[in-house]
């Protein structure tokens, strides 16, 4: 398993990145027909003279003549699960040198924050360039302050190979409790059942009816859990697994995926980016 970290530098310089600056008004909603007062006062003063009521420098709508905002920062993050791809470079607005180059399967990156926006990513076989993708993602928007996956699942050879964007969604776990976002990638086995059966005399279905490519987030008590994935809708696990202690506060990213020879795994996907294959009982 490969993990290679981006860096700020290297995403900076293959983005095309469009400041904000539509709405510079310069102070002219109210202000042009105060500039001698005759519109609204003779002296200016029902709009300001030298416009101040939106500002003679356009200070209401932003003192550099931008609308007044910030451009915020969102975080991405990606992580390679299409078991019969090679390794791939993920581009980012058709740029020449790849942001994420050489990805493995079950590979996966840090965060890396990057200014709010909307972009396109290009995923190619190593060194084929963005030209020639394998996989498009148009128009992905990106908000400030908001923290996202981008997980290739699915496969190259049937067909079905996306990319998954996930929000990553942290804040406000409460007390005593861990967040798991669970996403079907194991294109193999179709819609399946995820059962919780920590308690083996008392198991209780966790996602049911869970198609590939879907998504849910749960919060759960800290602490190990053993789940068992149904795939014939009988109520009975066909493949079970053993979670680790998860730690109360913990966000984590849970994918079940299935190897080249279609066995069913799940991975874990820790906050710091580490991928976590988790075997079958």
């Amino acid at each position: 398993m490969t993990t290679r970290l981006l860096t700020l530098t290297t995403l900076a310089a293959a983005l095309t990145l469009t400041a904000c600056g539509n709405k510079d008004d310069s102070g002219s909603t109210d202000g042009t027909d105060g500039a001698d007062g005759t519109a609204d006062g003779a002296d200016g003063t029902a709009d300001g003279a030298d416009g101040t009521a939106d500002g003679a420098d356009g200070t209401a709508d932003g003192a550099d003549g931008t609308d007044g905002t910030e451009v915020e920062n969102a975080a991405i993050r990606v992580i390679h699960l299409g078991p019969d791809v090679p390794a791939v470079d993920v581009h980012v607005n058709g740029g020449a040198d790849p942001v994420v180059p050489g990805l493995e399967f079950l590979g996966g990156t840090a965060y890396l924050d990057v200014p709010e926006g909307t972009y396109d990513f290009q995923v190619s076989l190593e060194g084929d360039g963005p030209e020639n993708a394998a996989l498009v993602v148009e128009g992905l928007p990106l908000e400030g302050k908001t923290s996202y996956t981008a997980a290739a699942i699915g496969s190259l050879a049937d067909g079905n190979l996306q990319v998954k964007a996930l929000v990553d969604a942290e804040d406000d776990i409460a007390d005593g409790n861990f967040r798991v976002q669970v996403v079907h990638g194991a294109a193999a086995v179709g819609e399946v059942d995820i059962w919780n059966i920590t308690d083996p005399s008392n198991p209780s279905p966790l996602v049911p009816d869970f198609p590939f490519a879907g998504a849910v987030t749960a919060d759960l008590p800290a602490g190990a859990y053993n789940v068992g994935i149904d795939v014939d809708n009988d109520s009975n696990p066909d493949v079970t697994f053993n979670l680790p202690e998860l730690p109360a506060g913990l966000f984590v990213n849970l994918f079940a995926v299935n190897d080249a020879l279609g066995a069913v795994w799940l991975v874990a996907q820790l906050p710091d980016g580490t991928v976590v294959p988790i075997p079958s009982n």
